[in-house]
């Protein structure tokens, strides 16, 4: 056996003692003689639990020698689709009958060997320039249309900030971050902060990264009339093409999810788009218990209560201009509604985002209990009679069997 890497420590030294292996430990070597070794070795035994990406195995392979390695981390998306030396569990039969095979079977030996010197050949540092140099060309391309991209409207008009003080620190640095992909470009977009004059340390939070927005902060701390109220204020406000927002409980679930956003109107055809939602609980913000893929939605199905994800909803400023904003009539639907006029009565040319783009804390007004599940449907039908959309409550009933459906799956995954 020859032991190659970070020198032995004294017990594994003394286990291989106990086994009475006969080896040879050369610590780090020169490219020329690992090669070497890969290519006399009868096989690579590389059981390791985590890596970043597993490059001793391309290393192996392309070297013409067989590697055993444990099905985790990145290793089966390196090593090869359907490579037959992957083990699911990390003991010592399965490796030692791996090895077996290779010493007795030439022909499964030959095969193995072909198959990793093909896949090796997937990588090269080449590649890897090429690949980032594209991708950063692509970068540069959506400049302009990122820089169109100049408003998102978040709002924490809720005194406590859905009691957790520390939810607008989070989403301001998730913006914050977003800023940073994009540092240098121009003015990318601006952030409007409504807040119904809240008395704990909200407006503290916000001004505190007034700096480093750089005058694309702005903020309007007020009394309001309820939630949608605020976002009235915050779209009367907006200066930017493209207008979204994004509730005191909601956050970007990626740092790309802005870049997502700007790239979908690059199409002028578009009028707005949407993607896809994660709902998670307030003390747990890994693990959803409710997934919303608003790929599956049709103009159609809003006769039924469907819609897009509000949170995820990004459309032109120029179409809320034309318009009424949202009815401060209703309490709990009124995203839903004007969804129904911007979708389905006007027929705005819409784009799905297969991404997840937002994820929503459960606890909201529209999420709270069945109180506010019965208020929706019953809103949801009135917003349907106003547009002389035909509807009734039975159909409506059919969102919240989809909704228990979402939230099942999601626990069983």
């Amino acid at each position: 056996m020859v032991i190659v890497g970070a020198p032995l420590t004294k017990q594994e030294q003394k286990f291989l003692a106990n086994l009475q292996v006969n080896y040879q430990e050369r610590n780090f070597v020169a490219n020329q003689e690992l090669q070497s070794y890969y290519s006399l070795a009868t096989a690579l035994v590389y059981p390791s639990l985590y890596e970043g990406f597993g490059i001793p195995v391309i290393e192996a392979q392309r070297c013409g020698c067989p590697v055993i390695a444990y099905n985790a981390s990145s290793i089966p998306e390196v090593i090869g689709e359907d490579y037959p030396l992957l083990l699911s569990q990390l003991e010592i039969a399965p490796a030692a009958h791996s090895i077996q095979k290779l010493v007795t079977d030439s022909d499964f030996r030959n095969q193995i060997q072909q198959k990793g010197i093909e896949n090796s050949l997937r990588f090269s540092w080449e590649k890897m320039q090429d690949e980032y140099l594209s991708l950063y060309t692509q970068l540069w391309t959506m400049r302009c249309s990122i820089e169109k991209l100049n408003t998102f409207t978040t709002y924490s008009h809720y005194d406590h900030l859905y009691h957790h003080r520390h939810i607008l620190t989070v989403l301001l640095r998730l913006l914050t971050r977003s800023i940073q992909c994009y540092s240098k470009l121009t003015r990318i977009f601006e952030i409007i902060v409504v807040d119904g004059v809240s008395s704990d340390n909200t407006l503290d939070i916000v001004h505190s990264f007034e700096t480093k927005m750089q005058g694309k902060l702005h903020i309007i701390s007020e009394p309001d009339k309820g939630l949608y109220d605020a976002m009235n204020k915050g779209l009367r406000r907006a200066t930017g093409e493209v207008v979204g927002i994004l509730n005191s409980d909601d956050f970007f679930s990626s740092i790309h999810s802005l870049a997502y956003i700007a790239q979908a109107f690059e199409n002028k055809d578009i009028e707005a788009c949407y993607g896809n939602l994660y709902f998670v609980h307030p003390n747990d913000l890994k693990t959803p218990v409710r997934y919303y893929n608003s790929g599956h939605f049709r103009r159609w199905m809003m006769r039924l209560g469907y819609a897009p994800p509000h949170p995820t909803f990004y459309c032109r400023k120029s179409i809320y201009q034309q318009l009424p904003l949202f009815d401060l009539d209703l309490k709990i639907a009124a995203d839903f509604e004007l969804m129904l006029r911007l979708i389905y009565v006007q027929r705005l040319s819409t784009l799905h985002i297969p991404h997840n783009l937002v994820t929503m804390r459960l606890g909201g007004i529209s999420t709270a209990g069945w109180k506010s599940y019965w208020q929706g449907l019953k809103e949801r039908l009135k917003a349907l009679k106003k547009n002389k959309v035909y509807s009734n409550l039975f159909l409506l009933l059919f969102p919240y069997c989809y909704k228990a459906l979402q939230m099942l799956r999601s626990r069983f995954k």
